[in-house]
């Protein structure tokens, strides 16, 4: 697999042949169940609540923290030698190519670099808020260092735009763990590698493909991680249609600024009001021009938004029993486990399922 370097966002990105079957699985069924899995390894249960509100997140009750093992260990002589994210990414890259665990799947795959948000004056360490330096892509991610502290149940809302917020895929090792004090150590040298991301659109949220103890090692020694993101761009639009509405309105105020020309404007960004056709006021401003002729240029520029693939199953009675076995005591009334009869819609489901893998959106609604 060929990673290049993306032209917009200053990461870098590659495109997964077809065929290629993820080890990192993620499922979802139109009764609104997901669940990430590597084999018959589960490591996450979720369910989306009736009207998208929020999404409720279950993982499985290890007594001990486990490693998912999504990629290979980082060596210490590694951590020393590579620098910057630009050369963490391409590190990355090779390690999800070769891995087993890896959600890579057929399509085009980006890694990003997020960084925090900057603290406020005096201020160590600022809001736990990562965002992208060149773009609005991927999504910021929230709560990075919050969520060590996540129960196993946990409901997370999503407002009115979605969560953004990070998920662990492991319990936090102990603050004396022998691995989190070496990931101090590199943390007071300054070669703590980043933690890395996964966005999963589903969830509307990230969950950390890998890091764990090197997030606790950053929290430990109050710092800000370094951080970069997995994602999947969905190219849309920039097919050149432009709607009849904008259409007529270019054509109207092109001709009325050159009408209304002889008028003085002081500034360019002062209006100039003319009478148009559909019996209102325009403004022909040059300005108003430019805006215009952005809009227009936007039409034929497809725009990307981040979308996850996922595996299409039913998850009925599997997926009620595994997460039954699973919720803490005391939680059997659970909201995950409101709808626990299967639909029509999931029968139809069932139905189109292949045992596949194919690279579709997930759509949570």
């Amino acid at each position: 697999m060929f990673w290049r370097d993306a032209e917009d966002d200053g990461g870098i990105e590659g495109d997964v042949p077809v065929g290629r079957t993820p080890g990192l699985t993620l499922e979802c069924a139109r009764s609104r169940r997901l669940r990430l899995s590597i084999g018959a390894q589960r490591l996450l249960w979720a369910y989306v609540v009736r009207g998208t509100y929020g999404v409720w997140t279950l993982r499985p009750d290890h007594t001990t923290p486990t490693s998912p093992a999504i990629v290979d260990p980082i060596r210490a002589d590694d951590a020393r030698r590579i620098r910057g994210t630009d050369g963490w990414m391409r590190w990355f890259a090779a390690a999800l190519d070769r891995s087993g665990h890896s959600p890579l799947r057929a399509g085009t795959w980006r890694l990003t670099e997020l960084r925090a948000v900057p603290p406020p004056p005096h201020q160590r360490i600022g809001p736990d808020r990562f965002t992208s330096p060149a773009t609005r892509l991927p999504p910021e991610a929230y709560d990075l260092r919050a969520s060590l502290q996540l129960p196993r149940l946990h409901y997370e809302s999503w407002g009115i735009n979605g969560s953004d917020a990070v998920l662990p895929l492991r319990l936090p090792s102990a603050p004396d763990d022998g691995r989190v004090k070496s990931w101090r150590k590199h943390a007071r040298d300054n070669t703590l590698p980043p933690i890395l991301l996964w966005w999963v659109g589903g969830l509307q949220m990230y969950v950390i493909l890998d890091g764990h103890d090197r997030l606790l090692a950053a929290c430990e020694e109050r710092i800000n991680p370094q951080v970069i993101a997995l994602w999947q761009p969905l190219s849309e639009g920039g097919d050149g249609f432009v709607p009849d509405a904008l259409a007529a309105l270019y054509e109207e105020i092109f001709a009325k600024a050159e009408a209304a020309s002889h008028r003085e404007s002081t500034r360019p960004d002062e209006p100039i009001w003319v009478e148009g056709e559909t019996r209102r006021a325009v403004d022909v401003s040059p300005m108003a021009r430019v805006r215009l002729n952005r809009w227009l240029v936007s039409c034929f520029q497809p725009q990307k938004r981040p979308t996850t693939g996922a595996t299409a199953r039913a998850l009925a009675e599997d997926w009620v029993a595994e997460v039954r076995d699973a919720l803490p005591d005391g939680e059997d009334d659970c909201e995950m486990l409101i709808d626990e009869r299967p639909r029509q819609d999931d029968e139809l489901t069932d139905l189109i399922a292949t045992p596949t893998t194919r690279a579709e959106p997930t759509d949570p609604s």
